[in-house]
């Protein structure tokens, strides 16, 4: 049967109109490339696809894949991420996609994923993580986690947790947890769990609790502790382990110190299990000891409620 009339004309258009889009895409610019290459073995300057070997450029603008060398001027275009799986060298910025050994540059721009060891003079970003050995001269950043020997001039910090041994000349914080090692000459900061190692030069904070060892010359604070804490002033909810405050410390009114507190004010306005030694001590549910110039436990009787160097409820 032969079409006929109205149904060839709009046949015959869309032939047509199929004809040039694909002249069209025909005819659309392609990133400039000469591959000098045999299998994509050998150098690639320019745009090349994929290189085995070494590939030279300004700027990457479209996607590619490198195993060796991959060299570029400045950091990529949107698009033009690509994974290498060796070294990227940066002159001054290098970045990629997903990096798979050694990132060297005075930038370094991860979009996804590092793992190996990447420097960047100025710093280190990455929308996603940072894994291996690490130095931002300024500082470094992930949106994801960070996990090995990561060193910031002024900080190091990721959205999500930080595992390992982290450096900040200013401060290091985690939107997760921190398990680890983590050094900060202003503060360390989590928004989970700190286990490990803290030291901040004024504080140390942890939104979920802090397991392990945190140190800090002005301030400690989270609402658990399992561990010892050290700091001018500290405070908690439940804390259990020893505390070394001295000026002052402090437990929430529904809260509860298990173990040892020492400082100058012990105020635990929950629930002592253990020994408190300071100048005044302060609970109205005394399950411990007190030792100090000033001891008040509002569950003895009257008369025991408040007495100068021993205080006790055992019970």
């Amino acid at each position: 049967m032969l079409v006929g009339g109205p149904e060839r004309k709009i046949i015959i258009f869309f032939l047509l109109a199929a004809a040039a889009s694909a002249r069209a895409d025909s005819d659309a610019p392609q990133p400039w490339s000469l591959d000098l290459t045999v299998h994509d073995v050998g150098i690639g300057i320019g745009n090349s696809k994929h290189i085995d070997g070494i590939r030279l450029n300004f700027r990457d603008v479209a996607p590619y894949t490198v195993h060796g060398l991959n060299v570029t001027i400045w950091s990529p275009a949107e698009g033009g991420v690509g994974k290498v799986y060796g070294l990227e060298l940066g002159l001054p910025i290098a970045g990629a996609g997903i990096l798979r050994g050694v990132g060297v540059g005075i930038g370094l721009e991860i979009e996804k994923d590092l793992a190996g060891i990447g420097i960047g003079v100025l710093g280190i970003g990455s929308g996603g993580g940072l894994h291996g050995i690490l130095i931002g001269g300024l500082g470094m950043g992930a949106g994801g986690n960070i996990d090995g020997l990561a060193i910031g001039g002024l900080g190091a910090g990721c959205g999500g947790s930080l595992y390992g041994i982290v450096v900040g000349g200013l401060g290091a914080g985690a939107g997760g947890d921190i398990d680890g090692i983590a050094v900060g000459l202003v503060g360390v900061g989590a928004g989970g769990v700190i286990r490990g190692i803290a030291v901040g030069g004024i504080g140390v904070g942890s939104g979920g609790g802090i397991e392990g060892l945190a140190v800090a010359g002005l301030g400690v604070g989270s609402p658990r502790v399992r561990g010892v804490i050290a700091a001018l002033a500290a405070g908690g909810e439940d804390v259990a382990g020893l505390v070394l405050a001295p000026a002052y410390f402090t437990v929430g009114e529904r809260g509860r110190l298990t173990g040892v507190s020492v400082s100058a004010v012990n105020r635990i306005v929950g629930e002592q299990h253990g020994l408190a030694i300071g100048i005044v001590n302060y609970t109205p549910s005394l399950h411990g000891v007190q030792i100090g110039l000033i001891n008040i436990a509002g569950n003895n009787p009257s008369g025991l409620k408040v007495l100068p160097v021993l205080n006790a409820h055992l019970d």
